[in-house]
């Protein structure tokens, strides 16, 4: 093995849990940068309304276009959070 080595790497799953919808993921909020544990699209539609990103959101024609621009802004959260950490 020439200097090669392997790691391993775990990689926690977040499945159902009896059908149900499992909210454990912890995401990032993009504007006030808090661990939001659940729902994240509430903390934005709640707390975040006068941001621009979050008014493209409330004003989306179609419900398709709407959660485009939710998962949008959350992973833009997140993404700025793992850049810092």
């Amino acid at each position: 093995m020439n200097g090669t080595f392997c790691i391993a790497v775990v990689v926690p799953v977040y499945s159902k849990n009896n059908g149900r919808r499992n909210y454990s993921k912890k995401d990032i909020c993009y504007y006030c940068e808090k661990t939001i544990n659940s729902r994240i699209s509430k903390h934005y539609l709640s707390v975040h309304t006068d941001r621009t990103l979050v008014q493209q959101v409330i004003s989306a024609d179609g419900e398709a276009e709407r959660n485009d621009k939710l998962y949008q802004l959350q992973h833009m959260g997140n993404f700025k959070h793992n850049t810092k950490v």
